[in-house]
């Protein structure tokens, strides 16, 4: 089960144009150009979790709801998108697909409408969580979870501005989805985030 952190009792979020997330298929089915083999021991897994996490800070987090620019990154970077056939394999709506080389097979959705995500073969749960949750708090949100299938495979989050002393440049937002699906490795997870930005609240506080 993947860890989870402190829910708020009682709250809820309505994520107005995200309430029906991203389908996907699974984002591992197209592999980047001389990829490594799924990671199987544990070292490798903590290894592709951070890699994951890694990528999703650099990637979704600073472009959720902004497909043009995380695009324009990924080309910067020289990743191209996948081939229409390939990327149908990990997109179920209309975007573009990149795999990008390192452990786990990763991957980065970039879909039309905002939604970005990012995924992996294989990781440790556990190891992810901590660093997505380093992730979250450098680019100062807080990650507050808003609901969980009884299995704990599908969590949602709401990434919100931290307003303490830490807090740094305005930001709107976010919704996160994690999906976890089981792997054939004992301890391991095909992992998969999601994000897009929520509406202004129009009676939020605006500095």
């Amino acid at each position: 089960m993947l860890p989870t952190v402190q829910a708020i009792p009682g709250r809820s979020v309505r994520l107005v144009g995200a309430a029906v997330p991203p389908r996907f298929i699974a984002v591992g089915a197209s592999r980047a150009p001389g990829a490594s083999d799924t990671p199987r021991d544990p070292a490798a897994l903590r290894t592709a979790s951070h890699a994951l996490s890694a990528l999703f800070e650099q990637s979704c987090l600073p472009h959720a709801g902004d497909p043009a620019g995380l695009r324009a990154l990924l080309r910067d970077r020289h990743l191209s998108p996948l081939p229409e056939a390939a990327a149908r394999k990990a997109l179920a709506r209309p975007g573009q697909a990149f795999a990008v080389p390192g452990p786990g097979h990763l991957m980065v959705l970039s879909f039309d409408d905002g939604w970005c995500g990012a995924g992996a073969d294989a990781v440790d749960p556990h190891a992810l969580t901590l660093s997505l949750s380093a992730a979250v708090e450098r680019r100062g949100l807080s990650m507050q979870l808003m609901g969980a299938g009884t299995d704990g495979r599908e969590q949602r989050y709401l990434l919100a501005r931290d307003t303490g002393p830490r807090r740094q440049t305005a930001a709107p937002s976010l919704a996160l989805l994690v999906l976890m699906q089981p792997t054939a490795t004992p301890g391991a997870m095909q992992a998969n985030l999601f994000i897009s930005p929520l509406p202004s609240d129009p009676g939020e506080d605006h500095p």
